[in-house]
């Protein structure tokens, strides 16, 4: 990621409106100013056991969001339980009614079919996703992205939760590795 300090600010021979066509001829071609985006990932493995009920993951929640601001959303998660039950469930919780969809993927249970659907950041309504055990590699791989528009006054919050689908003694385990990503595009 390029600074604008590359870019004399001083020097006589380069006025403020050219100065300003090269910025917006980096953006153009891709090379922004913005911020890379935020990145949290999980350093161990973080473990439900017999509860439906969603709560923060220890790692993967805690964003601030800008008012009348778009973001990009980004994330690879990785799940796993030893049984064909619990499943998983997750959530963006987000505060300040924000706009937006993403689409997920994901492959469960040493299956090689990817199942793909949309979900709608505006709802607010948690996803369940079928782990469906196989021996002992029950798991599921989720790769998330989308776009969020936050609320045009005041930004608000966004936390990720998660929690069993149904309420099992068997632990489901959120992967060390697994991270979210939310990068400031700019005004919406």
């Amino acid at each position: 990621m390029l600074s604008t300090a590359y870019i004399p600010t001083g020097a006589p021979q380069l006025g403020s409106s050219v100065r300003e066509a090269v910025i917006d001829e980096f953006r153009r071609i891709g090379i922004g100013f913005q911020s890379v985006g935020e990145t949290k990932y999980k350093t161990a493995d973080e473990i439900r056991v017999s509860t439906e009920t969603l709560s923060d993951d220890g790692d993967l929640a805690g964003w601030s969001l800008e008012g009348d601001t778009a973001y990009i959303l980004e994330a690879f998660l990785t799940f796993s339980c030893a049984s064909a039950t619990p499943d998983v469930k997750w959530i963006f919780q987000y505060s300040n009614a924000p706009q937006g969809n993403s689409n997920y993927q994901y492959s469960a249970a040493q299956n090689d079919v990817i199942t793909k659907a949309s979900y709608s950041i505006t709802t607010g309504t948690a996803v369940d996703i079928p782990i469906g055990a196989v021996g002992s590699d029950g798991n599921a791989a989720v790769h998330i992205v989308g776009t969020i528009r936050s609320n045009a006054t005041t930004g608000g919050t966004v936390d990720f939760q998660w929690a069993q689908n149904t309420d099992n003694a068997n632990q489901m385990s959120l992967e060390a590795g697994s991270w979210i990503r939310i990068t400031k595009l700019g005004a919406a």
